[in-house]
């Protein structure tokens, strides 16, 4: 995890690294317990938008 203040201390190159290595592709790599609360949240939305 990097602070505001450590980011503007890096390169626009050295920021895109950063970026790039935060973004997660495998599915296998998400917490279950992050993915549960996500599954949840969109549910929530999706049971009140068909309310309506």
């Amino acid at each position: 995890m990097w602070t505001a203040a450590e980011l503007e201390k890096l390169t626009p190159a050295e920021q895109d690294v950063a970026f790039q290595a935060s973004i997660v592709t495998d599915p296998d790599d998400i917490p279950p317990e992050f993915l549960d609360r996500v599954r949840s949240r969109l549910l929530k939305r999706l049971n009140a938008s068909s309310s309506s």
